[in-house]
C-alpha cells in the first residue's frame, strides 16, 4: 500500500493554465510554522501540494517515492524537503532518491531558513545527483566583485544596514572582555563537524584547549538552542544567549572585539561576512571547500589565525541574494528553481572513456528501463551450489555481494542466516530485500574495513567495468575479504538489445575469453579452488586469498 499523504491542497488556477504539482516531504512537527506558511503561498500561485511525513516513508526503498509519484493525478514538477546546512540530511538513501527523480525529470529541491535575517526568511536550493547542493556548479558563474547592497532585496538590505549601524556603535560600547579574544559560537549538534568528536562537549573542550594553548583567550557565546547536557570547559568565559534579548546588538559587539571567530557551520557566520571578520568553520555546509571561511583539516590547524578571501565572500553573498526570499515571494522563487532545473546541462554519458564514465547513471537507467535485467541469473544458482558446503560446515558466516543488482543472492543467503550485505552502483540496489541490507557504492572504493567478510561475491559485474577499474575492484574485494572471493564473469561481448542510455552502445567493457580471465585473476595472487567454465554466462569460480 503506498504511503498516504498527510495533506493534499488543491491549487488555484495557474496563471499560465498549466497544472503544477509539488510533493513536500517533512518530518512531523519540523519547521511546522514555516511549512504551514509556505503551503498557502504555493497553492495561491496555482500549484497543488501533496504533503508526506518522513515517519511514514522511513526505511522504504528510495523513500517510497515510486509509489508516491504514481499516486499523483499529475506528474509532480518537483519534490521539496526541509534541509539544513546544505547536507545535514543528504544520506545515502536520499542520494538514491535524488537520482531516481533526475531520471524522471522531477526537480529535487530543498528549503531552509535564509542566511541574512535568518529566522525571517527562506531559501530554495536544488540537489545535484550526489545529493548535495548545486552551489558548486553555480559558483564559477558568480561574480566576486564588490556588492552594491542598495540594489538587493529590501529585507536583506535593511538587515545589512542595521548590522552596519550596530557595528559603528560598538566604538561607544564597553567590550564584553579584553579585545583580542577568539569568539566561539557553539551549536546544538556536533554531527556536521569535519573534525570528528563524539559529543558537542568534546568539541567545546578541544576548541578551548587548542586555541588556549596559543595564549589567546576563548569566549563562548551560546546558541538559541543548546543540549541540556551541555558542559563548557572549566573556567571558560561563557555568555548566554538569554542576554541577547536585553542587548540585541550583543553578537555584533562580541564579533567587533574578537581577533577572529569559530563555529561549526552556524548561521551566525552571516554577521562575520557582512562585517568582514575572519572566521573558522569546522563543519560541512554550503560553503565547504569554497574559500569563504578557514576550514582546518586538523585540530592543530584550528589555532591558525584565518584571513578573509573577499572575492569568495562576495560570491557567497550573491548565492544567497539570488535564492533567499520572503514567504510572499515563494512561487516566484519556486519557478526560478524549476527553470534552473529544466535548463541544466548534464554532461553526456561517455562509456568509452574510463576517466569520464558514470557507472551510476548508466546502470540506474539500465535497471529502470529493462525489468528483466539481472533477473533469474544462472550465476546466482551456481554461486549457491559452491557456497552450500562452506555454509553447512560453518566456514562462511558473513558475505558481501558486489554488484548485487536487485539483491537475489543476498536475500537467499539471509534465508540461510548469513550476515549478508549487497552493494551496487545503481540506486535500484536491493529492491528484492530489506533496505538495511543494501548499499549504493562503487566496487573500486568499498565502504567496509579490512577483513570484514568471510566471502566476497561478484557475479556478472567485472566485465561491465573498464579494465583498469576491474583491477581496482578486485583489490578492493581482496581487502574486505578474510579468505574467499566468489567470481562470475561473462566471457562474451554481451547483449546489445537492452534499452541503453544515450552515449552508451554496450555494457561489457572488458571482453576476454575464459583463459584470459583466469590469467587476470591469478595475476592478483588468487588461488583457484573450485568451479570452471560452463558457458559464456554460466561460470562461477571460488578463489582463495591466502
Amino acid at each position: 500500500m503506498p504511503p498516504q499523504p498527510r495533506g493534499f491542497y488543491l491549487p488555484n488556477i495557474a496563471k499560465d493554465g498549466q497544472p503544477r504539482r509539488l510533493v513536500i516531504l517533512r518530518r512531523q512537527g519540523y519547521r511546522k510554522g514555516f511549512t504551514d506558511a509556505l503551503i498557502p503561498a504555493i497553492v495561491s500561485g496555482g500549484w497543488g501540494v501533496s504533503e508526506y511525513w518522513f515517519e511514514d516513508i522511513k526505511g522504504k526503498p528510495i523513500y517510497g517515492l515510486p509509489a508516491i509519484i504514481d499516486a499523483q493525478d499529475v506528474k509532480p514538477d518537483a519534490v521539496l524537503r526541509w534541509e539544513e546546512h546544505g547536507c545535514l540530511f543528504s544520506t545515502e538513501p536520499w542520494r538514491n532518491a535524488v537520482n531516481w527523480l533526475y531520471d524522471r525529470d522531477i526537480a529535487p529541491l530543498s528549503v531552509d531558513l535564509g542566511y541574512f535575517d535568518h529566522y525571517n526568511s527562506l531559501m530554495f536550493d536544488r540537489y545535484e545527483r550526489d545529493g548535495l547542493s548545486c552551489i558548486r556548479n553555480r559558483w564559477p558563474a558568480l561574480s566576486g566583485d564588490p556588492i552594491d547592497w542598495s540594489g538587493v532585496h529590501v529585507q536583506i538590505r535593511d538587515y545589512c544596514e542595521r548590522m552596519g549601524r550596530e557595528w559603528e556603535a560598538c566604538d561607544q560600547r564597553d567590550p564584553v572582555a579584553d579585545p583580542g579574544y577568539v569568539a566561539v559560537f557553539p551549536q546544538f549538534s556536533h554531527h556536521l563537524s569535519r573534525l570528528k568528536v563524539k559529543h558537542v562537549n568534546e568539541w567545546l573542550q578541544r576548541v578551548h584547549d587548542v586555541i588556549g594553548a596559543t595564549g589567546r583567550r576563548v569566549l563562548f557565546k551560546t546558541s538559541p538552542v543548546m543540549k541540556k547536557d551541555i558542559k563548557f570547559p572549566d573556567g571558560a568565559f561563557v555568555i548566554r544567549h538569554d542576554k541577547l534579548r536585553q542587548e540585541p546588538w550583543l553578537n555584533t559587539l562580541i564579533i567587533y572585539h574578537a581577533a577572529w571567530c569559530v563555529t561549526i557551520c552556524s548561521s551566525v557566520t552571516n554577521e562575520w561576512v557582512v562585517l568582514q571578520k575572519p572566521g573558522t568553520c569546522t563543519g560541512r555546509s554550503w560553503f565547504t571547500g569554497l574559500g569563504v571561511f578557514h576550514e582546518p583539516d586538523t585540530w592543530e590547524e584550528l589555532a591558525q589565525e584565518p584571513t578573509v578571501d573577499v572575492e569568495a565572500r562576495n560570491r557567497w553573498c550573491r548565492w544567497w541574494i539570488e535564492r533567499q526570499f520572503h514567504v510572499s515571494e515563494t512561487v516566484k522563487h519556486l519557478h526560478f528553481m524549476l527553470d534552473e532545473f529544466r535548463n541544466r546541462e548534464e554532461e553526456p554519458l561517455d562509456a568509452g572513456d574510463p576517466e569520464k564514465i558514470d557507472y551510476a547513471r548508466i546502470y540506474s537507467h539500465v535497471y529502470e528501463h529493462n525489468p528483466a535485467y539481472h533477473a533469474g541469473s544462472q550465476q546466482v544458482k551456481l554461486a549457491e551450489q559452491i557456497l552450500d558446503p562452506l555454509i553447512r560446515h560453518k566456514k562462511v558466516a558473513t558475505l558481501l555481494d558486489v554488484g548485487c543488482g536487485p539483491g537475489t543472492l543476498v536475500c537467499r543467503m539471509r534465508k540461510r542466516r548469513l550476515f549478508a550485505h549487497g552493494v551496487d552502483v545503481a540506486a535500484i540496489a536491493g529492491r528484492e530485500g530489506e533496505p538495511r541490507w543494501f548499499h549504493v557504492g562503487d566496487a573500486r572504493s568499498l565502504a567496509w574495513p579490512d577483513d570484514k567478510f568471510d566471502v566476497v561475491c561478484c557475479l556478472d559485474a567485472l566485465e561491465h567495468l573498464h579494465e583498469p577499474h576491474v583491477h581496482a575492484a578486485i583489490e578492493e574485494m581482496k581487502r574486505v575479504s578474510k579468505q574467499w572471493l566468489l567470481i562470475g564473469v561473462g566471457a562474451t561481448p554481451g547483449r546489445k538489445d537492452w534499452d541503453l542510455p544515450a552515449g552508451v552502445d554496450r555494457l561489457h567493457l572488458t571482453v576476454k575469453d575464459w583463459p584470459a580471465w583466469l590469467e587476470l585473476l591469478r595475476g592478483h595472487g588468487l588461488v583457484l579452488c573450485q568451479g570452471d567454465y560452463q558457458g559464456a554466462l554460466e561460470n562461477v569460480t571460488l578463489w582463495r586469498l591466502r
